[in-house]
């Protein structure tokens, strides 16, 4: 009872929950413009490839150990290259090397391990038909723009690799949650979107999954 009576104590001045608000479709929408990942010129920068890898993220519910670099590594794994198929329409595999990669019809991320214990977990995503929100289509611009620019890269390479000017390098969660929140901040913010940049964080992105599936 004494025990009982503490902890009921603690939990009564605590304060209240800060949950991390929902993203929604139209701030990657916003981010994926901003970043000029949609142009020639801008496509193999930071902010655009983070952004394709936070669009893949939504789709696919990703925790964001599971497509960057957290401060401390747990028994999640980042997906590699070898985690990530395409298929075509009659369910034959496009290797990473087509042309036609960006075209092909589905695509399946395998989770090689994850926090519940359970390995190569399995989830496919077909083409959304949008020329942005597009799991698709990112994931083939990721995968393309790793094995034409990143010396080296074979099937371990985790998607969220790049090298610039000879230096090989990975994008971590903190550079994710950083630019979600300068997204949100640069197209109005909770005018625009209804939650302000200290609203969210990574996890914004799976429980925006989450919303987005109810």
């Amino acid at each position: 009872p004494s025990t009982k009576g503490l902890l009921t104590a603690f939990a009564n001045v605590d304060p209240p929950t800060k949950r991390q608000k929902a993203i929604t479709p139209k701030l990657l929408r916003a981010m994926y413009q901003l970043s000029g990942a949609g142009s020639t010129a801008l496509c193999d920068t930071p902010f655009a490839v983070i952004s394709e890898i936070a669009i893949v993220g939504f789709f696919f519910a990703m925790r964001s150990c599971e497509a960057t670099t957290t401060p401390k590594p747990g028994r999640t794994q980042i997906i590699d290259l070898d985690g990530v198929t395409f298929r075509d329409e009659n369910n034959y595999i496009i290797p990473h090397t087509s042309a036609l990669l960006e075209s092909a019809y589905r695509v399946t991320v395998t989770f090689a391990d994850q926090k519940n214990k359970t390995k190569n977990d399995k989830r496919t995503q077909k083409h959304s038909g949008d020329t942005i929100l597009d799991p698709v289509r990112c994931l083939a611009s990721l995968v393309k723009r790793i094995l034409a620019t990143v010396p080296g890269a074979c099937g371990t390479t985790t998607i969220n690799t790049m090298c610039l000017e000879n230096d090989t390098f990975l994008l971590s969660s903190s550079y994710l949650r950083d630019q979600l929140r300068h997204s949100c901040t640069l197209m109005g913010a909770s005018a625009t979107f209804g939650f302000d940049a200290t609203e969210i964080r990574t996890k914004s992105l799976r429980s925006g999954a989450a919303m987005a599936l109810f």
